[in-house]
């Protein structure tokens, strides 16, 4: 099934989702490894790269923001008690939140340092903001504080998922792993 149903999530958003957890992934060890690089062509190359894969991932969660909108999730099972209900959902708008600012502070940051940001080869976004340091420092730390707490947003949501099956025994985390 293409869309989403009451009970399962459709193949387009299962693409979405392990797409995304994917990109991230990657992001993340293309991060820490390149700040332990010396300055030179290969740091640079590593940069360009970490840049075009951020704004495939700003493209990535916009669309998937947008099927979220069109496709109404599955709703989480009755027995769940309220305050789990909740918690569940801030942990997803949190992450769609971070989603988004991660790629988007990294591109401020890069435009804040005078770079530009090369996609892939194919064309270079246009510079929004003027060179700054001071807004280069902010978007760097920003950036650098936020990818620990998406990270750690990441592991609670595998953490539900894990739970809801080896404790509750339902289907929430096979509603993201079933193409039916």
């Amino acid at each position: 099934m293409i869309r989403n149903s009451r009970t399962n999530y459709g193949i387009v958003a299962q693409a979405f989702h392990w797409l995304t957890a994917l990109l991230i992934l990657i992001m993340a060890i293309t991060g820490l490894v390149m700040e332990d690089m010396v300055l030179g062509p290969s740091k640079i190359a590593w940069y360009g790269f970490h840049k075009a894969l951020g704004f495939s991932l700003l493209v990535l969660v916009i669309c998937r923001l947008i099927w979220r909108f069109c496709n109404k999730a599955p709703a989480l099972p009755d027995h769940l008690p309220a305050r789990e209900k909740l918690l569940a959902s801030s942990v997803h708008f949190s992450l769609y939140l971070l989603m988004l600012a991660m790629p988007i502070s990294g591109l401020l940051m890069s435009w804040a340092s005078g770079f530009p940001v090369n996609i892939f080869g194919l064309f270079t976004l246009p510079n929004l903001i003027a060179a700054n340091p001071d807004l280069q420092k902010f978007f760097k730390a920003f950036h650098e504080i936020t990818i620990f707490i998406l990270l750690a947003l990441i592991a609670l949501h595998i953490f539900g998922g894990l739970r809801h099956h080896l404790y509750y025994k339902d289907n929430v985390l096979k509603r993201m792993l079933k193409i039916a």
